[in-house]
């Protein structure tokens, strides 16, 4: 490709990126004479470069819609919906010759005829307010009055003969050391400084320096560990110096390859638009921190995620004007985008202020897809159903459009977050609206990353993925139990599963009692433990793609060189818990789908033992348990004629169990229950056991107890959990 064409390309993709967010803002503001020039200059440059390359059918519909922007600096022409319109209609046909000129290096043939007579009948131009005059305080003012199509042939002419006297002005003003007005125009004086001082990198030679700072990473660390191994080895001091070398020339292209967030957006104003006028809508899209950077790799795999999480809220969150009037909501919904680094990563946040998501609805689409099974789907809490909205083909719309409908939005969402070692996070208050979070790490490239061995073997895994390491043996042993195939690790009263590496990869696996370490790990919002035998290391390794032998393997993300020359497989924890059976979405081990089917057909659950004072054991189901606390009776009080204890920054509702007393002095065990962003704790006195068996209920009539079964041959209790939310809240006594 010429290079003339080549950068004539890049330049009009970079404006053209720009420029459907500033025609969508120019509709909201009309008044705004700075934004409707850039909008000119953007179309002038397209059109000026056109006639010098010979592109006819470009030059033709650019001109055109700069004749009607022309009319619109003027105030000639007045800023309505219709006009801006058809702007963006001609600014997508724009798009499409220069993608079409991309591919083939060629204008691609077309008839554009009847968009430019749409365009031309603009140019008859209607009154308009004085406060949408032209400001003469421009560098490059319009001719004087332009009002009928005829006058359009003259229009080039008049702009030349405009920028000479512009030009001679300009220099007229040079010579008198008359300063340049301090709303100058982008593109003149403080701008010729920063075009002197850029210059457009080809990607392809960015990934080449990034890959060539790899290899320099992985040289450096061997020989950092041929330098400790000789002590009093004279090459200490220069490879010391020659690391801090390397870390810097990392950083530097490290930041070459940053890109800002904002560019993965630049098409969502034209997306909100466009839905909420054919949906009749009225939606205001708000925009933060769009200079966050992250590596270009990632700005790109984010790119489909977002346009999916903002069209649902567009079309699906977001209600008409007339039912936001009726639910006393302002008739303009709220769509914000907000981007900012937290802990080494990137979270992108998309919130909405419309309905929110029906999880009752949601329930019964993943009943009726066979995705869960209704007793099943009936214990779980609304947080839980709403993760049934990543998986594949689910959809909530009663109708497939054209905007809607098919299913594949969230499961797009996930599954290009996931791929690149992020989490995606969604919570939902009905009527309230909805938030989606992402998290990204940074980059993909270099990584920090935990070195351990099993098996005899070693193993990377990246240090973004875990949340802390454990070391047990011996009595720890006793606190890993089987549950329907799952075995846990009560951590701090918390059950985690827990995945043997060696025996997942098939190993060696050293028995007796050497002590081990537990990577707890977390894939989203879940969280596993991964037994290891060893922690080695902590480094920063270079992530290198795995051969197509091994690709299949879903548990490895990539492979690394140690400084000892060794190939070693960087683990995916999504991968690994998907391989030991768990879902990434949702572990198996803290669901109810775990749940298997007894000898006699009925589900089996897995039920938590306690004594609350009755005269029979009690029970509720473990999937509903949140956390096992123990609390001092002492650090109770009584508030607004409830309960309550002080807990994680904020006012736990206690219930107590019908027998258990709170005498002050005492500690009791309090059993957490969250739903939604709710919670409350049972008090009771001691808990027992967790069992498991396919048990049938037999239904009482005692409130706050669904009824009795037979647990480990003693009549059990089982209490009813929305009873004692509501008891929490005081709603009932």
């Amino acid at each position: 490709m010429d290079d003339l064409l080549r950068d004539f390309l890049a330049e009009s993709a970079e404006n053209l990126a720009q420029l459907d967010r500033d025609v969508v803002e120019l509709e909201r503001e009309p008044s705004n004479t700075e934004l409707l020039h850039s909008i000119f200059r953007t179309i002038h440059t397209i059109k000026g470069t056109c006639g010098f390359l010979g592109l006819h059918r470009l030059e033709a519909i650019s001109h055109t819609t700069e004749s009607v922007l022309d009319l619109l600096r003027q105030g000639v022409l007045r800023v309505s919906p219709e006009v801006v319109s058809d702007i963006l209609r001609a600014v997508d046909v724009i798009k499409t010759i220069l993608a079409g000129l991309e591919a083939k290096e060629r204008e691609p043939v077309g008839d554009d005829s009847l968009l430019i007579g749409i365009l031309e009948t603009w140019l008859a131009g209607e009154p308009a307010p004085e406060s949408q005059a032209w400001d003469p305080t421009l560098l490059e003012p319009p001719p004087s009055s332009i009002s009928t199509p005829a006058l359009v042939a003259s229009r080039s002419v008049e702009v030349v003969e405009v920028n000479a006297v512009g030009a001679e002005a300009a220099r007229d003003a040079e010579r008198e050391h008359v300063e340049t007005p301090a709303h100058t125009p982008p593109g003149v004086d403080a701008a010729a400084g920063v075009a002197a001082s850029s210059l457009r990198v080809s990607i392809a030679v960015l990934d080449s320096l990034m890959n060539l700072a790899g290899e320099l990473v992985l040289t450096r660390n061997q020989l950092l560990e041929i330098c400790m191994r000789e002590e009093g080895s004279p090459w200490v001091g220069p490879v010391q110096q020659l690391s801090r070398i390397t870390a810097e020339l990392q950083s530097v292209v490290m930041k070459t390859r940053m890109q800002a967030v904002g560019s993965a957006w630049g098409k969502l104003p034209r997306l909100v638009r466009d839905i909420a006028r054919e949906t009749d809508k009225q939606i205001d899209l708000e925009l933060k921190g769009a200079d966050t950077e992250l590596d270009r790799q990632l700005v790109q795999a984010l790119q489909d995620p977002l346009t999916h999480m903002v069209r649902n809220s567009a079309d699906h969150g977001i209600e008409p004007p007339a039912v936001r009037r009726a639910a006393g909501k302002p008739e303009v919904g709220k769509i914000s985008l907000n981007a900012y680094h937290e802990s080494g990563n990137v979270i992108v946040e998309i919130v909405d202020d419309g309905a929110g998501i029906d999880a009752s609805r949601v329930r019964t689409k993943a009943i009726e897809r066979g995705l869960v099974r209704r007793e099943v789907a009936e214990g779980m809490s609304d947080s839980q159903i709403l993760r049934y909205i990543f998986e594949p083909g689910f959809s909530t719309a009663d109708s497939v459009t054209h905007l809607s409908g098919r299913g594949v939005g969230m499961d797009v969402v996930r599954s290009n977050v996931e791929r690149v070692g992020g989490t995606v996070e969604l919570h939902s208050t009905r009527g309230q609206g909805c938030t989606v979070r992402v998290k990204l790490p940074l980059t993909l490239a270099i990584v920090s990353a935990l070195l351990v061995s099993t098996g005899g073997e070693s193993f990377a895994i990246p240090q973004s993925c875990i949340t802390e390491l454990v070391r047990f043996g011996g009595a720890e042993r006793a606190s890993i139990a089987d549950l329907h195939g799952v075995p846990l690790f009560r951590l701090r009263n918390e059950l985690v599963p827990v995945i043997g590496l060696s025996a997942l990869l098939g190993l060696h696996t050293v028995s007796g009692e050497q002590l081990k370490t537990l990577v707890i790990c977390h894939v989203g919002s879940c969280r596993f433990g991964v037994v290891v035998d060893e922690v080695l290391d902590t480094q920063e390794i270079v992530v290198k793609p795995i051969g197509r032998r091994v690709r299949h393997l879903t548990c490895y993300s990539g492979c690394t060189i140690l400084g000892d020359g060794r190939v070693i497989m960087i683990l995916d924890p999504a991968g690994v818990a998907a391989m030991g059976g768990m879902q990434t979405a949702e572990l198996r081990a803290t669901e109810p789908e775990a749940r298997v089917a007894g000898a006699n057909g009925a589900a089996s659950e897995a039920y938590l033992l306690f004594d609350g004072g009755s005269t029979a054991p009690q029970a509720v189901p473990l999937s509903r348990v949140a956390r096992l606390e123990e609390v001092p009776t002492d650090r109770i009080e009584r508030a607004g004629g409830r309960m309550v204890v002080q807990y994680r920054g904020g006012l736990l509702p206690i219930v107590a169990a019908p027998g258990v007393s709170l005498t002050a002095g005492q500690s009791r065990s309090v059993i957490v229950f969250t739903e939604g962003s709710s919670s409350f704790g049972l008090a009771v006195n001691e808990i027992r056991d967790i069992v498991e068996d396919a048990m049938q209920l037999e239904l009482g009539n005692q409130p706050g107890v669904l009824g009795t079964t037979v647990v480990a041959g003693s009549a059990t209790e089982v209490l009813d959990i929305g009873y004692l939310f509501a008891r929490s809240r005081g709603e009932v006594a």
